[in-house]
C-alpha cells in the first residue's frame, strides 16, 4: 500500500467522519423517559432512567427465585451472590462469570448456618460469608472454592477491606478486629468502635458508623477523630477520589445523607430525606452515589451537585456492588441486574406516528433522516430532537446520506415485474425528489440496500446485482453480478473498497463481497456462513463487522471480524444469551471511539471495545411489541453519530426513536484510540486518534521519544523516531498518560 496516499485520504476521510455515518437498518424499541444533561464541564447530568438489563436468573434455595447480596472480584471479573442450601439448612455461594453473566458454581458452605453479607479481598481472591444464625465470617478461597474456615469473631456486623495495605476491618457493635489479608493473623482490636464501615485507601483511614461516626488511623489502629451527625448513622461508604464520606440511617426514614469532608472531617452538607436507606455504594470515576433500600426504586446522588435522581429500577435485595474494572453496577434481587454507571443511557425518544424504520445522518446540518412505513421520511433535528419536516424520500428499504452533497438516497423492496428498480434522490437544499433508473425493465427490481462514498461520489445499490451509479450524473456506472442477492453493502472510503453481503441464488448461507472501488471488479468473496442482514466497517482500523447466526436449531449469534488488509477472519465474538431465537440483525461502529454497537431481536444495544473485542455495556432499547407484529416490522435501524457519540435507534412497533448516549465521561488524560497506518519505516509519519490529545505533553514508540503535532483534540500527526522498536505508543499530557496499540517498526535495507 502507498502509505502517503493512504495518509493524505485517511486525513480527508477524518474531515468526512462525523458528517457522514451510513445508516442501514435496524432492529429495535424499548424507552424509558428522557436523561441527563450536562452541566458547564460536561459531565453527564443525573439518569432519570438508565436501563438496566436482567442478565441471569438465580435460584435462592427457596424453589424461587434470587439472592438479596452481591460481591465482585474485579481482578477476575467473579460475582459471588449468598444463598442457602437446596435443602435449606445451610448457607451458599452462588459463583458467576462477569463476562458471560452466568453461574458456574454452588459452593455450600462447612458452617451449620444461613447466610446474607459477602465480601470480597481482590488482593487475596478470598471471599467472606456473613453467618447469619453464627455471626461469624466464613471464607473462601477464590480460586478453588475451597472452604479455609472462620474468623474468630462473634456478633459481626460488617467488614471492610483495605486493597493497598491488605487488612481487614471486622466490626461489632462495640469495637473492630484488625486481621492481616494474606494470613488471617490478628492485628489488634480497636475498642469503642464498630458498626458499618468504609475504608479509603488512599488517606488510610478507616470510618465507622454506629450513632455517631468513628475515624480511625490504618497505620496506627488508632482513633483519631468522631464526626457527630444529628441524627444517628448506621449506613456509610467513602469517595477515595473526592475525599468525601457519605453517611446515613437504616433505621431513621428522616435521616438525611450526610456528607463529610474527610480531609477536615467537616459536615459539607445534609441532602433531603431519601428515606432510610440499605446500602450506599461510591462510583469514584463518575463521583455518583448509588442509594439502595429494598423494595423501593434505586436512586443516585450527584457528588458533583450534592442533589438526588433517579429512580433507576426496584431494588429487590438489600446489596448493591460495583465492580470498578469494567463501570458495571450490580443490584441482587430477584434476578441479578447489570448495568453501566459510566454512559449508555437513554436521553431521548422522538415519537412520530408514522412507523420509523431505517435511519440515516447528516451530522453537517445535525439532521437525523427516517425513512417510515407511513407518510414518507422524517426529518429530525439531532440537536433538540425536534421533528423538522416530513419528506416524500420515495424509497421505504434502505437510506444513505452523501456527506459533501447532503443528498440523501433510498431504495425500495417491492419488486415490480417488468418495471425498473428506483434509486431516490432527495436534494435537501430543493426540498425535491429525483429518481434514477436502475434495473433495465427485463427482470423484477428489488432494490433493498445503499451505501455512499462520499469521497468519490459514488453511490452503490444492492438488489440480484451491485450497482455501481455517479452521484454526479446520476447513471449507472456499472452492473456487477455476485451471484446472489445483496442484502448490506458496506464502504471503506478511505481504501475504496465497498463490502457486500450475498445471498447466493441457489440458497444456502450468506457470503460477503469485497469491490475494488477504482475499477469496479471483485477482489475477493468471503465464505463463512454469514446470515447476510448487516455489516459496518471501521475506516480508521480497517475491520469489517458481520452479524453471523448458525443455521442450527439452538445456534448461538456472533460477530464475525474481518480484517480488511488480508480480507480474512480474524475472530469471531460469541453473543452472551443462548436463547435459539436471539438474532444479530445490526452493527455499525464508532470509528473514533472504536467502538462497535450489535442489536438483536432481543432488544439489546451491545457495545463492544474494538481494540480488544470485549464487551463494555449494554443497554436494553425495546419496550414488547404488539403481538401482531412481525419481527421485520418492529426491528428496523440503527446509526451512531461519532462526532457526538450518539447512537439511534429506531422502534417502527411504538413509533420512536431511540437516543442513546455513549459519550465516554470523566477521562483524566489524553486517550488513544487507534492510529494509522500500524507499521512502517523509521521516519514515516502516522495519523492517531484519540481524545483530549491537544493536551498531549509527549509521545514515544516502545519508549523512544517522537516528534509530533497536534492536530485537534481527536488527532495528532507523529513521526516514527530514529532508534524506534516494535511496542506501544505513549502518550502523556494534562491529566495522566494513555498507553496504545503496538506500532510495527518495519526496517529497510
Amino acid at each position: 500500500m502507498n502509505f502517503k496516499l493512504f495518509e493524505r485520504a485517511l486525513v480527508c476521510f477524518a474531515l468526512l467522519l462525523g458528517v457522514v455515518v451510513i445508516a442501514r437498518g435496524v432492529v429495535t424499541a424499548e424507552i424509558q423517559e428522557s436523561v441527563p444533561s450536562r452541566d458547564s464541564v460536561g459531565h453527564p447530568g443525573l439518569w432519570t432512567n438508565p436501563t438496566a438489563s436482567t442478565l441471569t436468573t438465580i435460584q435462592n434455595g427457596w424453589g424461587q427465585p434470587g439472592t438479596h447480596f452481591v460481591a465482585v472480584n474485579p481482578k477476575t471479573n467473579r460475582i459471588y451472590l449468598s444463598a442457602q442450601t437446596d435443602d435449606l439448612s445451610k448457607g451458599a455461594v452462588l459463583v458467576v462469570d462477569g463476562s458471560t453473566v452466568r453461574m458456574i458454581e454452588k459452593i455450600p458452605l462447612q458452617s451449620d448456618s444461613l447466610v446474607d453479607k459477602v465480601w470480597v479481598n481482590a488482593a487475596t481472591n478470598r471471599i467472606y460469608i456473613r453467618a447469619l444464625t453464627a455471626q461469624v465470617i466464613c471464607v473462601l478461597d477464590g480460586n478453588t472454592s475451597a472452604f479455609l474456615g472462620e474468623l474468630p469473631v462473634s456478633g459481626v456486623l460488617d467488614l471492610a477491606i483495605n486493597p493497598i495495605t491488605n487488612r481487614l476491618y471486622v466490626s461489632t457493635v462495640s469495637d473492630i478486629t484488625v486481621f492481616d489479608g494474606d494470613t488471617h493473623a490478628n492485628l489488634g482490636v480497636i475498642t469503642n468502635s464498630g458498626g458499618a464501615l468504609a475504608v479509603n485507601p488512599h488517606t488510610n483511614q478507616v470510618y465507622a458508623a454506629l450513632g455517631s461516626i468513628r475515624v480511625i488511623d490504618g497505620g496506627t489502629n488508632t482513633l483519631v477523630g468522631t464526626i457527630a451527625p444529628s441524627f444517628s448513622v448506621d449506613v456509610i461508604a467513602v469517595n477515595p477520589e473526592t475525599n468525601r464520606i457519605y453517611a446515613t440511617s437504616h433505621s431513621f426514614g428522616d435521616c438525611p445523607i450526610y456528607v463529610i469532608d474527610g480531609g477536615t472531617n467537616s459536615f459539607v452538607a445534609a441532602i433531603g430525606d431519601p428515606g432510610s436507606l440499605d446500602t450506599l455504594v461510591a462510583n469514584p470515576t463518575t463521583n455518583q452515589v448509588y442509594l439502595n433500600r429494598y423494595g423501593v426504586p434505586l436512586r443516585i446522588l450527584d457528588g458533583n451537585t450534592n442533589t438526588i435522581g433517579g429512580n433507576i429500577l426496584q431494588s429487590e435485595g438489600d446489596g448493591i456492588a460495583l465492580n470498578p474494572a469494567n463501570h458495571q453496577l450490580l443490584v441482587a434481587g430477584t434476578s441479578l441486574k447489570v448495568l453501566s454507571t459510566l454512559n449508555n443511557t437513554i436521553v431521548n425518544r422522538t415519537i412520530l406516528r408514522r412507523g420509523p424504520t431505517k435511519v440515516a445522518l447528516a451530522s453537517t446540518s445535525n439532521q437525523l433522516y427516517v425513512l417510515n412505513r407511513f407518510e414518507g421520511g422524517t426529518v429530525i433535528d439531532t440537536q433538540t430532537h425536534a421533528v423538522q419536516e416530513t419528506v416524500a424520500f420515495g424509497g421505504k428499504s434502505e437510506i444513505a446520506v452523501q456527506a459533501v452533497t447532503g443528498r440523501v438516497y433510498s431504495v425500495s423492496d417491492s419488486q415490480v415485474p417488468g418495471e425498473p428498480g428506483k434509486l431516490f434522490v432527495f436534494d435537501p437544499t430543493t426540498n425535491m425528489t429525483t429518481t434514477i433508473n436502475v434495473l433495465d425493465g427485463q427482470t423484477a427490481s428489488y432494490l433493498n440496500c445503499v451505501a455512499v462514498n462520499s469521497m468519490t461520489n459514488r453511490v452503490y445499490v444492492g438488489g440480484n446485482r451491485l450497482f455501481v451509479i455517479d452521484g454526479a450524473l446520476g447513471t449507472v456506472v456499472q452492473s456487477v453480478p455476485v451471484g446472489g442477492t445483496v442484502t448490506s453493502i458496506e464502504v471503506n472510503a478511505p481504501t475504496n473498497r465497498v463490502y457486500a453481503t450475498v445471498r447466493p441464488f441457489t440458497g444456502g448461507e450468506a457470503n460477503l463481497v469485497v469491490l475494488d472501488g477504482n475499477n469496479n471488479t471483485l477482489v475477493a468473496t468471503i465464505a463463512s456462513g454469514f446470515f447476510g442482514r448487516d455489516l459496518t466497517v471501521n475506516p480508521l482500523t480497517n475491520r469489517i463487522y458481520v452479524p453471523r447466526r448458525e443455521t442450527a436449531p439452538g445456534s448461538r449469534s456472533f460477530i464475525t471480524i474481518i480484517d480488511g488488509v488480508s480480507n480474512t477472519i480474524t475472530g469471531t465474538i460469541p453473543i452472551i444469551e443462548e436463547a435459539a431465537d436471539l438474532e444479530l440483525v445490526r452493527v455499525e461502529v464508532n470509528p473514533l471511539l472504536n467502538r462497535f454497537y450489535v442489536i438483536g431481536t432481543d432488544g439489546t444495544l451491545r457495545i463492544y471495545d474494538g481494540r480488544t473485542n470485549s464487551p463494555i455495556s449494554q443497554v436494553s432499547v425495546r419496550l414488547p411489541a404488539p403481538a401482531f407484529y412481525r419481527f421485520d416490522e418492529q426491528v428496523n435501524g440503527l446509526t451512531v453519530n461519532s462526532t457526538t457519540n450518539r447512537v439511534y435507534v429506531t422502534d417502527n412497533a411504538h413509533d420512536r426513536i431511540v437516543v442513546v448516549d455513549d459519550t465516554p465521561p470523566f477521562e483524566k488524560g489524553p486517550q488513544i484510540f487507534s492510529f494509522s497506518p500500524q507499521s512502517g519505516p523509521v521516519g514515516i509519519q502516522i495519523t492517531i486518534t484519540g481524545s483530549k490529545l491537544d493536551t498531549v505533553t509527549s509521545l514515544r514508540f516502545n519508549g523512544r521519544e517522537a516528534l509530533f503535532q497536534a492536530d485537534s483534540a481527536t488527532q495528532i500527526t507523529a513521526t516514527v523516531p530514529p532508534g524506534a522498536t516494535t511496542g506501544p505508543i505513549s502518550i502523556s499530557g494534562a491529566g495522566g498518560s494513555a498507553t496504545g496499540p503496538v506500532f510495527t517498526v518495519v526496517r529497510t535495507k
